[in-house]
């Protein structure tokens, strides 16, 4: 069989022509590992911090509109009023046109752009010599970092979960019963958004902060995993020349 017919291999064993075989991707450069893992810790830690503050936000305009209709609800309901909703309604209601409300509404879209331009300083950093498709691998690790996160949470919840009681009720008789012990008065008294806010927005800000002290950690590490999975590969090699 000569080197011109089909089948004929050359010295190393390859059919001749063939693509050459792959090269293993090199191992990520020794001062690429370390600034993967600082953008995971600071791009990652500032995005997680944006959506820590748009969470926190959220949920302070929520307090503020939820437990103010629930409280003047029982009110209604406990002296029988016919039509609660429209004076519910025109008492929480305004309180959306308050500095309070306004600041909280605004905070919501400023952590999101926060956490974006976490994401985009990510990107910056990885831009270095080692490694590759900064984008990718901020992308990629951040979503991986949000489900284990998820995970995480969802697997304190269920273990700490039995060792949380229940709330205890009201009172025997409920809300409207006679051994409750709830006037209305001291119900509607509460009903003021701006009083339970300022009564909230210290354990929501701590508890906003203290939840994404896990994330970032996890976020060190899938950056720089994903910057190891995503590394550059090795230059191809040059095709040896035909044998005569």
């Amino acid at each position: 069989m000569t080197l011109s017919e089909p089948g004929a291999v050359a010295a190393s064993g390859r059919p001749i022509g063939a693509a050459p075989l792959p090269v293993p991707r090199p191992p990520l450069p020794r001062a690429a590992a370390p600034r993967a893992r600082l953008a995971g810790g600071v791009g990652g830690g500032l995005a997680w911090l944006g959506l820590a503050v748009a969470q926190a936000c959220a949920a302070l305009l929520l307090l503020g509109l939820a437990i103010p209709t629930l409280l003047l609800g029982a009110v209604a309901w406990m002296e029988g009023a016919p039509d609660p909703g429209v004076g519910i309604a025109r008492a929480v209601l305004p309180w959306l046109g308050t500095p309070t409300a306004i600041a909280l509404a605004i905070g919501v879209p400023l952590g999101l752009g926060i956490a974006l331009l976490g994401l985009w300083l990510s990107a910056r950093m990885l831009r270095h010599p080692g490694l590759a498709h900064p984008a990718g691998v901020t992308w990629a690790a951040f979503g991986i970092a949000l489900v284990a996160a998820s995970f995480v949470s969802g697997l304190g919840s269920s273990v700490g979960g039995p060792f949380v009681g229940g709330l205890p009720g009201i009172g025997s008789g409920g809300l409207g019963g006679s051994s409750s012990g709830i006037a209305p008065d001291a119900l509607a008294e509460w009903a003021d958004a701006d009083r339970l806010l300022a009564i909230a927005w210290p354990f929501v800000a701590i508890g906003s902060l203290a939840s994404i002290i896990v994330p970032i950690v996890l976020s060190v590490f899938a950056w720089w995993w994903m910057a190891h999975a995503m590394r550059p590969a090795a230059p191809s090699p040059a095709r040896p020349p035909a044998e005569p």
